[in-house]
């Protein structure tokens, strides 16, 4: 690969840390001479303190090393000097000198240190591929992509699946032959990323990748999109069902595209399964819903019904009205209003988009926060009558809610379904805590640390044996000194494997 930055000026900064501009007097006392050195590229320097056997591995707040320093920078030459005595660390985000390279668009960097670090994750499973993904960094995901392709962060999604939501074609050409197929924990492909986002380029160039996968019509891609101009010319494919059973109406509903719906609903209701009833309640038309009511209890063709399709869209008026006459009623899948309520549109509600006090200023933010609002308002009327219920892997809205990384939604839920566990036992903290979610464990621990599964496994043993340091860090003191049904403590369990950071903070 091609050098991008060889000098001391670098293509971006990592949001961990941005020390370019600011005098190494005024940074921490945790700065070491060989940081500077590192930081400012002085290679002469970086030698002459490692020949007087300075220590190395040190590191200043944020966790970072030396090698960390370089690589955001580029600085090839004092990385070659540091790349075996640090490589393998990670800050206190979990990233890993690759990570801020790929981040900051350092080819010839990233280069030097996939060796050391590549298939390492960050505190959310992010890899240094994901990142060059997310930030557009074609080079680098391109070359990255054949040592990390096919790797899932901690809600299954892939860089593809990044590329292909961020509309970034080039990365997505560059990743499909590597990541096609793959679906995420809600069980969507790459191709179903790019629909939602709207990104109709990225998706053809993926229909012709993925849609055998999905058993995906152009109809219904067109209505993922809502493309009503390439829905309308594909009209001849209506009636058909994906993988999952959806027809093209459904798929259109499920990511709120109103247009696309209204052009297949003369085609498709019936096959569909959707009554008049279903409808009203889908576009929060509240007359019409009471209009309809005789129509009440019915389901669509993947079990879905009127209450339901209006948690989904958040239509607080019309779920009040609707809690009478269809509440606990379950979809195929087994979940609930509730359950609908609180994973609808996960990409656009979840902890980056919108802050778990939904504080956003005006614009298409204040539009965003209100929509958020609503929801928040449906999850809690839906939660005086459908908190405690199960899907078909035993999993409830508080844990579907932490899956999702919702924290305004987690709050609002968890003094109802707080301690409950899935199919394996696990709480909605160990299933985070073992995905390495950092904040959402923060407002579980206080509810459901020092809890464990039949096989005695706590929260702490699960972040502990995925190289979870900061979860492990919030666990410590409710957890340190339990032992599973073998007698086996967290400390005693991350010793069979390779976190150093987390033995030592057992320890």
């Amino acid at each position: 690969m091609a050098c991008n930055e060889r000098g001391g000026s670098r293509a971006g900064s990592s949001s961990q840390e941005d020390a370019s501009s600011v005098p190494h007097s005024t940074r921490d006392s945790f700065w070491t001479p060989l940081m500077r050195a590192a930081a400012e590229g002085n290679a002469g320097t970086v030698r002459m303190l490692l020949e007087a056997e300075v220590r190395t591995g040190r590191r200043n707040r944020q966790g970072m090393t030396a090698l960390m320093h370089a690589a955001q920078r580029g600085h090839v030459d004092p990385i070659r000097l540091l790349f075996e005595k640090e490589g393998g660390i990670k800050d206190k985000n979990g990233w890993t000198a690759l990570m801020h390279a790929a981040y900051n668009n350092h080819p010839e960097v990233v280069e030097i240190l996939v060796p050391h670090d590549r298939g390492e994750k960050d505190k959310n499973g992010r890899t240094a591929l994901m990142m060059a993904a997310e930030r557009g960094h074609t080079e680098i995901a391109s070359f990255l992509a054949l040592h990390e392709g096919g790797l899932a962060d901690s809600r299954g999604r892939t860089a593809l699946m990044i590329a292909a939501q961020k509309g970034n074609l080039e990365i997505v050409r560059a990743l499909v032959e590597h990541e096609r197929g793959l679906k995420d924990n809600n069980g969507c492909t790459a191709l179903s990323c790019a629909a939602r986002a709207g990104h109709r380029d990225v998706a053809m160039l993926l229909m012709a990748h993925e849609k055998d996968f999905m058993e995906w019509t152009m109809l219904m891609c067109a209505a993922a999109l809502g493309d009503t101009d390439l829905a309308f010319r594909h009209l001849d494919e209506k009636g058909q069902r994906d993988k999952r059973g959806q027809t093209a109406l459904i798929i259109a509903a499920q990511n709120g595209r109103d247009e696309a719906v209204e052009l297949p609903i003369g085609y498709e209701s019936d096959v569909s399964g959707w009554t008049d009833l279903i409808y009203s309640a889908y576009l929060g038309d509240t007359d019409e819903v009471k209009e309809n009511i005789h129509e009440k209890g019915r389901t669509d063709i993947i079990g879905m019904s009127a209450l339901m399709w209006a948690a989904h869209q958040g239509h607080k008026e019309v779920v009040e009205f609707l809690l009478e006459h269809e509440r606990g009623l379950k979809d195929r899948a087994g979940k609930t209003a509730l359950m609908h309520a609180v994973s609808a549109f996960s990409d656009t509600f979840d902890g980056r988009a919108v802050p778990t006090d939904a504080s956003m200023g005006t614009g298409r933010g204040s539009v965003v926060s209100e929509r958020y609002e609503d929801r928040l308002q449906c999850i809690e009327l839906l939660g005086e009558h459908e908190a405690r219920m199960r899907d078909n892997s035993r999993r409830t809205a508080l844990m579907i809610a932490a899956e999702c990384g919702h924290g305004g939604y987690v709050k609002k839920l968890l003094d109802k379904e707080r301690g409950m566990s899935d199919s394996n036992g696990w709480t909605a903290l160990m299933r985070e805590a073992s995905n390495g979610h950092t904040e959402i464990a923060r407002l579980l621990v206080e509810k459901e640390g020092g809890m464990n599964n039949g096989s005695g496994w706590t929260a702490l043993m699960l972040a502990a044996r995925n190289g979870h340091t900061e979860v492990a860090r919030l666990l410590l003191e409710k957890e340190k000194d339990m032992k599973s049904k073998w007698g086996n403590t967290a400390l005693s369990i991350v010793k069979g494997y390779n976190h150093p950071s987390i033995i030592s903070l057992l320890s």
